[in-house]
């Protein structure tokens, strides 16, 4: 449900702040008025902000109703530090030397729930041997990606912007207008990565096909990377998958073969059953994810060899003398 959850989040992050367990966390986001429109950015010279996320897959509603909130045990916490252009990292950005990155988007390229060293940004800079500007916003939709963009890159010269998020279908035609802003603004390169799905998100994994197959239609001009397949060939084969297979939704051991947990299908989300068990269990851990809709800190390692593959391959990296 992580996939279908994020879009309803995206509006509840707008009113109630970051996607975290708010009494835990400290304050990191707030609503800023921008010139070509409102956004929800970070606070600006924050210093080992501490958030609190949920440790395993779950319905996103439970992370704000206190009752599902309180018993949700299984937690990680993670430290945020921003510059003054409210990027996630210390270095303001004329720090960073030419050619480098820009990634934008949301909380995946945020780097969400991973401590600086070992974040997705980083760890594709370290892919690149680039810096990498980390213009992600924990619950940054497209519609306010286009203001954030603008304002951005009216203030910092890059070489690549890569727009890491997992769209709607409905929300194609304003990524092409992020788009075409980013180009008009600057020369940079640009490129389109749809965030990996955990297979515990199930409408999102019913996504992957078509989102790819709708962007190519109406963005046909645009690099664009449906990064599912290829992380979740990256990854080792251990930990545990959800598959949905005879109307049954069954937690099943990658090594072993065994089934964990056993619950019924739904086309929509994942069974609470499914979840219950993992909380129960913290044994019971997806390889590279560790919340259905976030990677960790090897899943990041290995999501950004998979973005330097791809920009290469797609000759946009790196850009030319």
């Amino acid at each position: 449900m992580v996939a279908s959850g994020l879009a309803w989040l995206g509006w509840r992050v707008a009113t109630r702040g970051v996607y975290a367990l708010p009494t835990e966390s400290d304050r990191i986001v707030e609503p800023v008025a921008l010139a070509h429109g409102p956004a929800n950015l970070l606070i600006p010279g924050l210093r080992d902000a501490v958030v609190v996320v949920p440790d395993r897959p779950h319905d996103p509603r439970d992370a704000i109703d206190p009752a599902a909130r309180a018993a949700m045990k299984r937690r990680r916490a993670f430290s945020v530090d921003s510059n003054q252009e409210r990027l996630r990292g210390r270095a303001e950005v004329e720090q960073a030397p030419r050619p480098r990155v820009l990634v934008l988007g949301d909380s995946v390229p945020f780097g969400w729930g991973v401590d600086w060293a070992r974040c997705l940004p980083v760890r594709l800079g370290q892919a690149l041997d680039a810096p990498v500007l980390v213009g992600g916003v924990p619950g940054m939709r497209p519609d306010q990606l286009e203001h954030w963009a603008e304002h951005l890159l009216r203030r910092a010269q890059v070489d690549l912007v890569l727009v890491i998020q997992r769209p709607r279908q409905d929300e194609l035609p304003t990524l092409g207008r992020v788009v075409r802003r980013i180009r008009g603004i600057t020369g940079a390169r640009v490129a389109a990565v749809f965030s990996p799905v955990s297979t515990f998100d199930v409408r999102g994994g019913d996504s992957v096909g078509p989102l790819l197959a709708a962007a190519r239609a109406q963005l046909p001009d645009l690099p664009m990377l449906e990064a599912t397949d290829g992380l979740r060939a990256a990854l080792p084969r251990r930990g545990v998958v959800l598959r949905r297979e005879g109307g049954r939704q069954r937690v099943v051991d990658l090594e072993s073969g065994a089934v964990r947990v056993e619950a019924p299908d739904h086309p929509d989300r994942t069974d609470p059953a499914v979840y219950a068990a993992l909380e129960e269990d913290p044994d019971l851990r997806e390889a590279g994810f560790f919340d259905g809709g976030h990677v960790d800190e090897e899943g990041s390692e290995r999501f950004a060899g998979v973005l330097a593959d791809f920009v290469r391959q797609q000759g946009l990296w790196p850009p030319p003398a």
